[in-house]
C-alpha cells in the first residue's frame, strides 16, 4: 500500500546531518505529512469496514455514509499540510535560516 512514498520517508527520516536547515525542515514536514497520510488513509479503512458491517450491507448508500463526513473534515486538514509540507512555508524557513546565520 502506498510503496511508490516510501522512498521518501526513508529519505527525509534518516538520521544523516543535512547542510541546510531549510532543507531539514522541509524534509520534516514531507516526512511528518507522510505518517499523517498512512494514519488517514488507515483509520478511515477501518471506520468504513465499521460502516459496511454495521449499517452498509443492509441499507447500502440509501442512509447517511457517516464516514463520508470524517473523511471530508480530515481530508481538508490533509490538503493543507501537503500544502505546507511541499509548496509552502519556504520564505519562513529561509528567513530562519538566515537568522540564525547572523547570530
Amino acid at each position: 500500500m502506498l510503496c511508490f512514498l516510501l522512498p521518501y520517508q526513508k529519505k527525509y527520516m534518516a538520521d544523516d546531518k543535512i547542510s541546510s536547515e531549510a532543507v531539514d525542515i522541509t524534509g520534516q514536514k514531507k516526512a511528518d505529512f507522510i505518517k499523517y497520510l498512512y494514519a488517514y488513509l488507515g483509520i478511515n479503512a477501518v471506520l468504513w469496514i465499521v460502516w459496511w458491517f454495521m449499517e452498509g450491507r443492509y441499507t447500502g448508500f440509501a442512509t447517511d455514509a457517516w464516514p463520508l463526513w470524517i473523511m471530508a473534515g480530515w481530508g481538508i486538514g490533509m490538503a493543507l499540510k501537503y500544502l505546507d509540507a511541499w509548496h509552502g512555508g519556504k520564505a519562513k524557513q529561509e528567513i530562519a535560516v538566515t537568522e540564525k546565520d547572523q547570530a
